[in-house]
């Protein structure tokens, strides 16, 4: 015969909330970060600087794995301003058709 316990709203959300900590804390001690290798890195052009694009800029930024290398836009405060959210070694073009013959690597 098989023995049944009775288990109340508390004592499952005790026991599940302590569940849920051991999990957290063994998961905390794995590393989750590999090192990048050349062909897992995205590098980036923009082309038109706007203010939708250098929202863009600013939360890829914030992500592994990509570099923002070229900026293109025919108005030149905008280029400035974006250059300065990819940072420094930034690529800045007037015209796209520069950018698109000259990229290497890039996903636009």
């Amino acid at each position: 015969m098989i023995a049944t316990t009775r288990v109340n709203r508390r004592k499952f959300l005790k026991n599940s909330a302590m569940g849920m900590g051991s999990s957290l804390f063994l998961r905390a001690g794995l590393p989750t970060e590999k090192v990048l290798g050349a062909n897992d890195r995205i590098r980036i052009g923009a082309i038109g600087t706007g203010g939708r694009t250098r929202y863009l800029m600013t939360m890829l930024k914030r992500l592994p794995g990509n570099d923002q290398v070229a900026v293109c836009d025919v108005y030149e405060p905008r280029i400035q301003e974006a250059a300065e959210i990819a940072g420094g070694g930034t690529r800045q073009y007037h015209d796209y058709r520069q950018l698109l013959t000259t990229r290497k690597s890039m996903r636009l």
